[in-house]
């Protein structure tokens, strides 16, 4: 395995990320409607203006639409959650970097199916040295809490085993649509990082603000 230098853009989420080795699982997990998917093609985006080869995988043709929309950079497709495709599709695409959005919420699967799922994905990450980055809905129970901030035991067991570094995104506003201070703030849980520290990242969320003149462009997918 190699360190790999991850450059989403945003210092603060390299700093916890600066010691990350190809073979690695990330998983980014919060509750939906959050911002996983926004936040995943920001930072996609920015890998692929450093030089970063990167397979975008879902299996929902809005996602696919959407993310035309909102990279600006050549990048691969699959169309599918299929273990073998994905693999195929890394075989021939080489990436650095693979985004699987969006794994089934936990509830919705057995154990069993998730321990398969992650297995499966650790193996293709270290046997072909890439990173991949598992966007993961919670469950609905978190929200049962007075602390509604996700933490590790909201993750399967087999998800929170296999993935060397797991990140929750958390807006308090989310829950308190009453209060426009905290409207665009995130945060980013660093709850589990094999590579160094724990911690939180403050950051804004601006889903609607895009680059000027961005279009949906099929031609961004490279075959």
């Amino acid at each position: 395995m190699n360190k790999s230098k991850i450059e989403t853009n945003f210092d603060e989420i390299d700093y916890f990320l600066s010691e990350v080795e190809t073979g690695t699982i990330i998983t980014l997990g919060a509750r939906a409607g959050m911002g996983k998917t926004v936040w995943a093609m920001k930072f996609m985006n920015n890998l692929l203006k450093s030089d970063k080869k990167c397979l975008y995988c879902t299996n929902d043709i809005k996602l696919k639409i959407f993310a035309t929309y909102f990279i600006t950079q050549p990048f691969c497709l699959e169309l599918s959650f299929g273990i073998k495709e994905i693999e195929d599709k890394i075989i021939k695409s080489k990436p650095d970097y693979v985004f699987i959005d969006d794994v089934p919420p936990t509830e919705l699967l057995f154990p069993e199916c998730i321990n398969e799922i992650m297995t499966k994905l650790k193996v293709i990450a270290e046997r072909h040295n890439t990173i991949i980055v598992v966007l993961q809905t919670l469950p609905r129970e978190l929200e049962n809490r007075k602390n509604k901030r996700p933490i590790l035991s909201d993750l399967d067991k087999s998800i929170e085993e296999f993935s060397d570094v797991v990140i929750f995104l958390y807006r308090k506003w989310y829950y308190n649509c009453s209060n426009s201070d905290n409207k665009n703030a995130v945060e980013f849980i660093f709850a589990k990082n094999r590579f160094g520290e724990t911690g939180t990242v403050h950051l804004k969320f601006e889903p609607l603000i895009c680059e000027k003149g961005f279009k949906t462009n099929d031609n961004r997918i490279q075959k």
